[in-house]
């Protein structure tokens, strides 16, 4: 069974087992559970040491359905691995994991929201989570992975869930208000300036670093995209998110707002080519 990390390993074999002892609804099934990742020696690829150890307890009935939802909407994929060197080699396969997954289920291990450090986390490489590759970027995300973002939005708190509808509602009138204004451009000129307009945000956001500097960002999105229905009416709920205690999980969730952001309409047409567009270079 392939498994995006000792975290992932760990849950995968909880949630096999209460589906097999058909006990999910009554219970942990195992007692605890111990994963063991391996990492190999960079002087020895044939030696490998321990790199984590992840023993999970009973794992709640919450977290396996909060698992389930992401391993169902983030699996690995087969890909193709090209000869090097050989023009007419044999083509070998490898199992892709996602990195989103891995970072959803080592919180989730962790008993820790499932989106906790959004903003910070980087893959080994030193690739950050928030943010889509690209041939020219340090992102890890990759489009198709969109979806496992969109899945978990259930397995938000209420104010969580408005927070992110408040940045999804202005992040539309932003890109309505640039599709509007590049209606008689060329295409490219319109996909550069949907790209520059997600750019911008994702840097206000990653970049804030204080419990202000996070009131200022969503502050200066909210103010540029006018009416925000979601923030009128649940403004006082939000608010809590905004203050000392939890200011990082409202940069988290406005950057797990950007990147799940799906449009509408024409505009949704012209987002869904950029994203191909940057899709061609995820494996550059």
């Amino acid at each position: 069974m392939a498994v995006a990390g000792a975290s992932d390993a760990v849950l995968a074999a909880q949630l096999v087992m209460a589906q097999e002892a058909g006990k999910k609804r009554l219970g942990a099934v195992l007692g605890t559970t111990e994963a063991v990742a391996l990492r190999q020696m960079p002087w020895n690829a044939q030696q490998k040491i321990r790199g984590a150890v992840v023993r999970q307890d009973a794992v709640r009935e919450a977290v396996l359905d909060r698992y389930e939802a992401a391993a169902a909407a983030l699996p690995h994929t087969l890909r193709v691995r090209k000869p090097e060197g050989k023009a007419n080699g044999e083509a070998g396969y490898f199992i892709a994991t996602s990195a989103l997954r891995a970072f959803i289920t080592e919180n989730l291990a962790a008993s820790r929201p499932w989106y906790a450090d959004f903003a910070t986390a980087t893959t080994a490489e030193g690739r950050f989570i928030h943010d889509y590759r690209d041939r020219d970027n340090l992102g890890a995300l990759l489009w198709h992975e969109r979806k496992g973002l969109i899945a978990m939005h259930p397995y938000l708190g209420e104010a969580e869930q408005w927070l992110v509808q408040s940045v999804h509602l202005a992040l539309r009138s932003r890109f309505k208000s640039i599709y509007s204004d590049t209606k008689e451009s060329a295409p490219a000129t319109r996909s550069n300036r949907l790209k520059g307009e997600r750019e911008r945000w994702r840097l206000s956001f990653a970049g804030a670093k204080t419990p202000e500097q996070v009131r200022a960002a969503l502050a200066d999105l909210w103010s540029r995209a006018g009416t925000n229905r979601e923030l009128q009416e649940h403004w006082r709920d939000i608010l809590p998110l905004l203050g000392p205690e939890r200011w990082r999980a409202a940069r988290d969730l406005a950057l797990v707002a950007l990147a799940s952001y799906q449009g509408k309409g024409g505009e949704a047409a012209e987002l869904e080519d950029a994203d191909e567009a940057a899709g061609a270079s995820e494996q550059s």
